[in-house]
């Protein structure tokens, strides 16, 4: 899950569930952890209508995110701000999730799991977009990443 200005994305950097309550919990705990993200996104697919329902009861700003193609075309739509350099992430010594989730965009989209990347790629989207605000928050010192 991770947190980008006031938008939480739940599947990011340290989900790791799979079930409806577990990501419930995850959901609530990030969204504990940072009370300034408004807008919750979460995808409207597989248990996302289930694990909706269950959070629109408990937290506010539950959005269904209906995602737009494969993840593999979503990731090749933003994939040039990566190339560009444009994209940071914070050092592995701050963040102990970044090296899965490097690991897990090198291996993309063979790997066994893809969903750090779908959701670093529905921010991308969303922030391209020009929403929810045109700067993002961070909460690390970034590092670039390289283009792989």
């Amino acid at each position: 899950m991770g947190a980008i200005g006031r938008m939480l994305l739940p599947g990011g950097p340290g989900s790791g569930q799979d079930d409806v309550s577990g990501n419930a919990t995850g959901v609530s705990e990030l969204s504990a952890k940072y009370p300034d993200c408004q807008a919750k996104l979460v995808e409207d697919k597989a248990n996302g209508p289930a694990l909706i329902q269950t959070l629109r009861q408990q937290i506010p700003g539950i959005i269904a995110l209906e995602p737009d193609g494969s993840k593999e075309a979503r990731a090749h739509a933003v994939s040039w701000l990566i190339e560009a350099g444009n994209v940071f992430l914070p050092a592995s010594s701050d963040a102990p999730w970044v090296d899965d989730f490097i690991e897990e965009c090198a291996a993309f989209p063979k790997g066994a799991y893809t969903d750090q990347v779908d959701c670093c790629t529905q921010a991308l989207s969303r922030l391209l977009n020009g929403w929810p605000e045109s700067g993002v928050l961070i909460y690390y010192d970034p590092v670039q990443i390289s283009p792989i």
